[in-house]
């Protein structure tokens, strides 16, 4: 029932994602789905008159867990890229610390990297 809103809104069907606890950002994706699909879950949810499980305030609390979650996610997705290369050395004060080989180090990627996902990552609109 759900699809014929789905592709109503999107003009193409998109399953919604569960959570999967052996993939770690299944979350975040599974969030982002139903962010991104409300609309059509709404109003499927008021055809088989059971508007009353909707919850705005649920909603606000998904956007704030997306929030929070991308950033996790291009942080892990950053350090497991594989330009991510680090050279291990040895420190006085800290045994084989790694440093970051390439022209940026790691944590400015990594800022930078967050700050153009936080520009993408503002609470979604029924438009999306």
């Amino acid at each position: 029932m759900i699809q014929k809103y789905i592709v109503a809104d999107k003009g193409k069907e998109l399953k919604l994602k569960g959570d999967c606890k052996t993939r770690w950002s299944s979350l975040e994706a599974m969030i982002e789905r139903f962010l991104f699909v409300r609309c059509a879950i709404k109003k499927a949810l008021y055809d088989l008159k059971i508007e009353n499980m909707w919850n705005d305030e649920y909603v606000k609390i998904a956007e704030v867990l997306l929030a929070t979650l991308k950033p996790v996610k291009l942080t892990v997705q950053n350090l497991s890229s594989k330009d991510s290369k680090t050279e291990c050395q040895d420190n006085n004060d800290i045994e084989n610390e790694c440093v970051e080989v390439k022209e940026l180090s790691l944590q400015q990627r990594l800022i930078l990297s967050i700050a153009e996902s936080t520009k993408e990552c503002t609470p979604y609109s029924d438009k999306n």
